[in-house]
């Protein structure tokens, strides 16, 4: 991979969220980008909600060992009352980071 992430939400923009998307119970492990082959290559990420997503569930899913963050927000969505819910994860050995919030 070398962009997004291994589950990758992109369902919303500034005026529109879609809702009732659920990421439930997966296990997501040993996920690298491409920057053996491309030293400008970003990291891949387990979870990555894109372009102002919002109202999507998280839960109970178990991700580790990827060369990014363990779970990325790029974008918040574009109002108050649309935001994602992340709980009862197991979240590891993200080389980056556990969770990066880039626009809260």
């Amino acid at each position: 991979m070398n962009d997004a992430g291994s589950l990758y939400f992109g369902v919303g923009n500034a005026v529109f969220t879609a809702s009732g998307n659920k990421v439930w119970n997966n296990k997501v492990h040993d996920v690298s980008d491409a920057s053996a082959m491309d030293p400008k290559a970003t990291a891949a990420t387990g979870f990555t909600s894109n372009n102002q997503t919002g109202l999507v569930d998280v839960e109970n899913n178990l991700v580790y060992r990827v060369s990014g963050d363990t779970v990325n927000l790029p974008k918040a969505p574009s109002a108050s009352g649309l935001e994602n819910t992340i709980k009862n994860n197991i979240l590891a050995f993200g080389r980056l980071g556990m969770i990066e919030d880039t626009n809260p």
